[in-house]
């Protein structure tokens, strides 16, 4: 049987990456499910760790991969590249559930491409306002002033976008860190224990 593919994504700041990590630490190990480890050309943060959060390559190598149609789907943002491994559904034809963190962009191309035999399950999360989303990546340290109103001008288009042309089955509001993680896990047994 196919695994699901499960995209998680969400404006920056949002908490996709962390509601998905927490996800993970108390799954189950009745179910196959990983996160699936994307590539990018960004450099690492420092809590990020090489071959976990990302494959940190660079633009070259990027190139590389793009040239030699590595990738399922790809991207750039601010200046850097962010790819999805084709072979993410091998893993998903040998019956393993997967769970990719990726933006609207990236979203909208795989559920475009990849074809309708496959299960994809898509959750959007958000917080109640963009001043919550300014204030958790002030808090991060991680990017200048200008990056940071990067990424506010981008969630003011994919919040109005996801408003208006829905692309999202589920939708949870990180506002509450718990009971956004409960919502979550909700949803994946909810989807696979029809699995």
């Amino acid at each position: 049987m196919r695994g699901k593919l499960f995209i998680v994504s969400a404006p920056s700041g949002a908490g996709k990456t962390t509601l998905v990590n927490a996800l993970l630490k108390n799954w189950s190990a009745a179910c196959s499910l990983a996160r699936v480890v994307t590539y990018t050309t960004k450099s690492p943060r420092k809590n990020e760790i090489p071959g976990k959060d990302y494959h940190f390559v660079s633009q070259d190598k990027f190139q590389e991969l793009i040239s030699m149609d590595f990738f399922l789907e790809w991207n750039s943002f601010c200046g850097n590249y962010y790819g999805t491994p084709r072979h993410i559904l091998t893993e998903c034809d040998q019956g393993n559930s997967l769970i990719l963190v990726i933006d609207r962009v990236g979203a909208r191309r795989i559920i475009a491409n990849v074809p309708d035999a496959y299960s994809i399950v898509t959750v959007w999360i958000q917080v109640s306002s963009l001043a919550v989303l300014r204030e958790r990546l002030c808090l991060r340290g991680t990017e200048k002033h200008e990056q940071i109103q990067s990424r506010l001008e981008r969630a003011c288009v994919e919040l109005s976008d996801e408003q208006q042309n829905k692309l999202y089955r589920y939708h949870v509001i990180n506002d509450d860190f718990s009971r956004a993680l409960g919502c979550l896990q909700s949803i994946f047994l909810e989807e696979l224990a029809v699995f």
